[in-house]
């Protein structure tokens, strides 16, 4: 499993995350396959959602967040809140590498398997290791 997004502002007790310049390239050409990985990060599964109203270092509100899955990778859902930002993009591209190889297909899981999912999650927000 392969975490990505997961940024120090909101998740500074994770070991290991990193700031919004480390995770996002401001600066980046237009990539043709943004609004498809953004209908994928936005559609797949969230494996647990809070309550929590969220503000970007800007001070302008994300709004509520949720952790997402594919099976194979997590995200914060405020990763689709940053790659809307004009020439936003990952500077890791393997989930948007991934993403186009399945042609962003959203998956289903079975109860057991999101469990299974979240729990991995968990074990990754307070050890930093997937």
């Amino acid at each position: 499993m392969n975490g990505i997004g997961f940024l120090t502002a909101f998740h500074w007790f994770i070991p290991g995350v990193q700031d919004v310049h480390e995770v996002f390239d401001a600066s980046a050409d237009q990539c043709p396959q943004k609004p498809a990985l953004l209908a994928y990060l936005e559609q797949c599964p969230p494996l647990v959602e809070f309550m929590d109203r969220l503000v970007d270092e800007e001070g302008t509100e994300i709004g509520s967040f949720s952790i997402h899955s594919d099976g194979e990778w997590v995200w914060p859902s405020y990763v689709g809140y940053y790659l809307h930002r004009p020439r936003y993009r990952l500077r890791d591209e393997r989930l948007l590498q991934h993403a186009a190889a399945r042609g962003f297909a959203v998956p289903t899981f079975t109860a057991q398997e999101a469990h299974t999912l979240l729990q991995r999650y968990l074990h990754f927000s307070k050890t930093g290791q997937w």
